[in-house]
């Protein structure tokens, strides 16, 4: 959830912040997406809806924030293909393996 809540803090904040702080706060994201996983997985508190947020907050930051970098043409092929890949990703279902 904490991932979800970092990519809403980029999107909140990419007009008034440097580039340069926006590729950081995507980094912590990358760490906060992995940590979020394991802890899930340690745990053994998985869901479908953990699964569904987690898509959701990999869209957010992962595609929607450099989308915005890439300008508005870019941007938007960038988006649509982003979100058909987590989307296919999503719609096949748990595997016992790192897939993607």
């Amino acid at each position: 959830m904490i991932h979800l809540v970092n990519g809403f803090v980029l999107l909140f904040t990419f007009r008034y912040q440097e580039p340069w702080v926006i590729v950081l706060q995507i980094f912590a994201s990358v760490i906060l997406d992995g940590a979020d996983g394991y802890i899930a997985k340690r745990w053994h508190m998985t869901s479908t809806l953990g699964e569904a947020l987690d898509m959701l907050a990999d869209l957010v930051t992962f595609v929607v924030i450099p989308a915005a970098f890439a300008g508005l043409p870019a941007g938007v092929v960038f988006i649509v293909c982003g979100a058909l890949r987590l989307a296919i990703f999503h719609s096949l279902g748990p595997r016992p393996y790192f897939l993607g």
